[in-house]
């Protein structure tokens, strides 16, 4: 997704209002491959609202366009963790996914929550000083990328049965 994609969505934000995934949410889980897709997209969902909360729409750009190789795959290996999960309806719900990922991630940038322009600033220094490649291993190392909410697969299923 390019920057101004990216922003278009963001700029929805305000707007929508999106409830929880409800009770087909059950289906959704990650293996530990689409871990890495999960934590890549809070990751690149925490930027894509700093651009515009804190104006680092320069970064943002920088981080999409040196990414892009890395961003792609794992685009395409989330999009097939919800097509697994929800089948026809799976671009809808990836799509309401991906707002309330932006909308929790809004929602940190009005309350000022620990600094956010700050800490933003200076994860786009890391991330655009990282090694191609060096992306799945950072974004895991931020501690929000765990917030998705998505339990592993396996953790799902004994919770089930």
């Amino acid at each position: 997704m390019g920057w101004k994609s990216g922003i278009a969505v963001a700029l929805t934000v305000g707007a929508l209002s999106v409830a929880p995934l409800g009770p087909a949410k059950a289906a959704l889980c990650h293996t530990p491959q689409e871990e890495a897709a999960l934590s890549t997209r809070m990751l690149q969902t925490e930027f894509m609202i700093a651009a515009l909360s804190c104006d680092q729409r320069v970064n943002y750009n920088a981080f999409v366009t040196k990414f892009e190789s890395e961003l792609v795959p794992l685009g395409q290996a989330l999009r097939q963790m919800f097509k697994r999960a929800y089948g026809g309806v799976a671009k809808r719900e990836l799509n309401g996914f991906i707002t309330s990922l932006a909308n929790q991630a809004s929602q940190r940038s009005i309350t000022g929550w620990s600094g956010y322009c700050d800490n933003a600033s200076n994860l786009f220094l890391e991330a655009l000083a990282l090694e191609p490649g060096a992306l799945k291993t950072f974004a895991a190392a931020q501690l929000f990328t765990r917030w998705h909410g998505v339990e592993p697969c396996s953790l799902q299923a004994s919770t089930t049965e």
